[in-house]
């Protein structure tokens, strides 16, 4: 054989490496996989009208944020979602939402000042993202040098007053956005302890442990803004709960408060709330309850299925006037409440 034969052939072999190897780390650059393509096939495919949803409003999102400007402003939550699609269970769904999650991350490790502000907020953000970056064996370089540089290990991330300040008046927000911060932070740490990253102790064990028992005396009926917060208060004990849908809902009496309170409301939220993101998060929370059987639960399901747009997405078109989380969220609710 030639020379120039045994070239041509090293030169196609080391083409096949870089496009056809499959990805075992996060290095290799995921804009060489076409992720549309993958997905569009897999909508042709599949023959679960849920499935085909969720593969649809996947193929939106993956468009969405082309924009580098609507990545960078979801950018952590849009993660979080992938990440939940790619571990729940084997597919199409999960196969994409992998690829996906590599693009962001590619992508996102070139912009890391745009995204997270260097401030006590931009670093709970930031903790909210190491378990994938461990979990889905991503170059950490670029991240911990980021994390070192911007986060110095005094930043005060004590929520413990403003925890108590919110348990004794019942400020659903702050309880809600306390557990959600510090949940990523206690399970970080306890699924990778000798992570470089260096993460501190959060309050978190304590903090469920003391909502269970707190009354939810909200009615719709006497203040529908109050009655929101309550139950957006309620999905997020259950997500934070169950590590965004990785970890079994843990038994337990708030475990049988959530299941009572879901019931209860759940036709309210359905037929007179109208908002699209809390029915998507009230069938999640049904479904990880263990309600998934009831009726009521799948004409929910079939409702949301019934709001999809012709290009995939979920949303009102207030939502689609907000900013990037604004019409990102519901789409990334409703495709996780029908993927559970």
């Amino acid at each position: 054989m030639t020379m120039q034969k045994w070239f041509l052939k090293l030169c196609l072999f080391a083409v096949f490496l870089v496009v056809a190897v499959p990805r075992i780390s996060g290095e290799i650059c995921s804009s060489s996989f076409n992720i549309s393509g993958l997905l569009e096939s897999a909508v042709r495919e599949s023959d679960d009208a849920q499935e085909q949803a969720v593969l649809r409003g996947m193929l939106w999102q993956d468009e969405f944020v082309q924009d580098d400007d609507n990545l960078h402003f979801i950018f952590s939550d849009y993660l979080l979602m992938l990440n939940e699609l790619a571990q729940r269970r084997p597919g199409a769904v999960a196969d994409g939402a992998r690829e996906m999650l590599y693009d962001a991350f590619d992508r996102g490790s070139l912009s890391l000042p745009e995204i997270f502000e260097p401030d006590a907020a931009g670093k709970w953000d930031f903790i909210s993202i190491l378990s994938l970056i461990e979990r889905w064996g991503i170059s950490r370089t670029p991240y911990l040098d980021f994390y070192r540089q911007n986060f110095p290990h005094d930043l005060n991330l004590d929520y413990s007053r403003q925890f108590d300040e919110a348990l004794e008046c019942l400020n659903y927000d702050d309880l809600g956005d306390i557990l959600i911060d510090t949940s990523f932070a206690h399970f970080f740490r306890k699924k990778f302890p000798d992570s470089e990253f260096d993460v501190p102790e959060t309050g978190f064990t304590r903090y469920l442990a003391q909502v269970a028992g707190l009354p939810y005396t909200q009615k719709y009926t006497k203040d529908k803004d109050a009655y929101s917060d309550q139950n957006y208060y309620v999905t997020h004990v259950v997500f934070t709960a169950m590590d965004y849908g990785l970890e079994p809902m843990p038994a337990g009496a708030l475990s049988r408060e959530i299941r009572s309170y879901i019931e209860s409301e759940f036709a309210c939220v359905r037929h007179q709330v109208g908002d699209i993101d809390l029915i998507a998060e009230f069938v999640y929370c049904a479904k990880a309850c263990g309600l998934d059987g009831r009726p009521e639960v799948q004409e929910a399901v079939d409702y949301l299925l019934s709001l999809q747009h012709e290009d995939g997405s979920w949303g009102t078109d207030e939502d689609f006037e907000g900013d990037a989380y604004d019409i990102f969220h519901p789409t990334w609710t409703v495709i996780t409440a029908l993927n559970y």
